[in-house]
């Protein structure tokens, strides 16, 4: 065999092994198309399956519907259709997934995922980098992950955290801003009857003796921390003890 048949033989086997790889017509970026029949009654249609990514190029396939083309890549979704319909895919897969392990989740906690993955117009996920993004409060952040890290960052930083969060007010033993925990009312007990016009009784809502009782009324924060000193209380007990006696 001469020189130039070897280089022969060699680039014939170069060429063997690139031809697998050469992309002759087609979405470079897709590794496997399957091409499944649906056939219902007397209707046929077809679905195409691909692998890979590309989502622009294979809506702009000729042949292919773009509005019935979908995608499980949520980023790539985000990309081209923007943030709503990263939402929706996000929705959707979640609930094919647990679908397929036969855990039924009710729509609304799927849809609240959904919108706390995306309402800051960028899809994040529910770790630290996301949750980093999400929220700004030191203690809601240190609740999750790093918490030793997260905390002296934000001493460091001089962070002020307004506990307003559900697991800021956990941490700090505080009522949650939930529910019953979300209004406030105090009502004096200990109102003076001179000042309220003699009344004792418990005035009704909207009347006009309500007004009048609470417009004579001392306002209640002013002695809401008063402390009460132990010889005050041994003073009053007396007090009762020689009222018994007489």
């Amino acid at each position: 065999m001469t020189a130039s048949n070897k280089m022969l033989y060699f680039s014939l086997q170069a060429l063997k092994a690139a031809l697998p790889n050469a992309v002759v017509k087609g979405i470079p970026s897709t590794k496997r198309a399957v091409l499944n029949k649906k056939e219902t009654g007397e209707k046929v249609s077809y679905t195409l399956l691909v692998e890979g990514y590309g989502l622009r190029e294979v809506m702009a396939t000729p042949g292919i519907n773009p509005s019935k083309t979908s995608s499980n890549h949520v980023v790539e979704v985000e990309k081209v259709l923007g943030i709503e319909a990263a939402r929706r895919t996000i929705m959707q897969e979640i609930k094919v997934t647990l679908g397929a392990h036969g855990i039924s989740v009710d729509a609304r906690h799927i849809q609240m995922l959904g919108d706390c993955m995306t309402y800051r117009g960028a899809v994040l996920g529910i770790n630290r980098f996301g949750i980093s993004r999400m929220r700004t409060s030191a203690l809601m952040l240190a609740s999750f992950e790093r918490t030793t890290d997260l905390v002296f960052d934000a001493a460091a930083r001089h962070r002020v955290d307004p506990i307003k969060g559900v697991s800021e007010c956990i941490i700090m033993g505080s009522t949650i801003n939930v529910g019953t925990g979300l209004c406030k009312l105090l009502y004096d007990f200990g109102a003076n009857p001179s000042k309220t016009g003699g009344q004792t009784g418990s005035p009704t809502v909207g009347s006009s003796s309500s007004w009048k009782v609470t417009q004579g009324r001392a306002p209640l924060l002013k002695n809401w921390r008063k402390r009460v000193s132990f010889e005050d209380k041994e003073k009053s007990s007396k007090a009762q003890r020689l009222d018994e006696k007489t």
